[in-house]
């Protein structure tokens, strides 16, 4: 593994994973954000290696504003995040020398991984994404965030400023940007969906509209509303596995 700044300004952050032997097919890891984020650290570490060890180069991203990457929360928005994205995608192309990209993106991040590959520049390079716990309504997103905060941190705040979330200073800004966030249509592309919530599973799979793979997965307690440790380590073992082999079949599939 190795990290890399990326962008003109070098203000993006990413751990590279190279594969050896390397296919034609290369992988960006899109995390959620917040305290979820937080709590799939070790998530992505373990599958970006196993996504590596299988044979495709995996950049793991660091959104503007978060993680190791520059910039303030309050000074992000989803259109930045956008140009992270393809930031990334470019970057990756670039160094493993791959044609053609997979997103695997989580829950925010993986509706931000969407809307990549609906652009231009995207359709014409992605082949495929893997989403987990996609979010596919911003609003519905944002009262769930603001349910679980108010359960496991509300009692702690008697002032609950509406800019705090989950430990994170979110600008009403910001959150007002994340209400309108929406699940990408990608006719046309592969797409392989897992997560604890299958409902929410089949609305994503209805609006992808393309040849879609639904793996419902038995996630561990707290997935998506901690209970009792809002930043416990969580590494699901099935759907990570189901994972990297979704994506060794889909670089298999490129490569003929």
């Amino acid at each position: 593994m190795r990290p890399a700044y990326l962008g003109t300004a070098g203000d993006l952050f990413g751990c590279y994973h190279p594969a050896r032997p390397s296919r034609p097919v290369a992988a960006v890891l899109c995390p959620a954000l917040f305290g979820e984020h937080v709590q799939q650290f070790r998530l992505l570490h373990l599958l970006a290696e196993r996504i590596a060890r299988a044979g495709a180069p995996v950049l793991r991203l660091d959104w503007f504003g978060t993680g190791d990457s520059a910039g303030d929360l309050a000074d992000a928005s989803t259109e930045r995040w956008d140009e992270d994205l393809g930031t990334a995608a470019t970057w990756l192309l670039r160094q493993s020398r791959c044609d053609r990209l997979v997103l695997v993106g989580f829950r925010a991040g993986a509706t931000l991984a969407t809307r990549y590959a609906a652009t231009a520049e995207g359709s014409a390079h992605v082949a495929g994404v893997a989403l987990w716990d996609p979010v596919v309504n911003g609003a519905d997103y944002l009262i769930g965030l603001r349910a679980v905060h108010r359960k496991n941190l509300g009692g702690y705040l008697p002032d609950d400023p509406p800019e705090e979330l989950l430990g994170f200073y979110v600008s009403l800004a910001l959150q007002d940007d994340l209400a309108g966030l929406r699940l990408a249509a990608l006719p046309g592309v592969p797409a392989y969906l897992t997560g604890a919530n299958a409902e929410n599973l089949r609305r994503a799979a209805t609006v992808l509209g393309g040849p879609v793979e639904v793996d419902p997965a038995v996630m561990p307690a707290g997935w998506l509303a901690p209970d009792d440790g809002i930043y416990d380590v969580l590494v699901p073992a099935a759907p990570l596995a189901a994972t990297v082999a979704w994506v060794g079949r889909l670089a298999k599939g490129v490569a003929r």
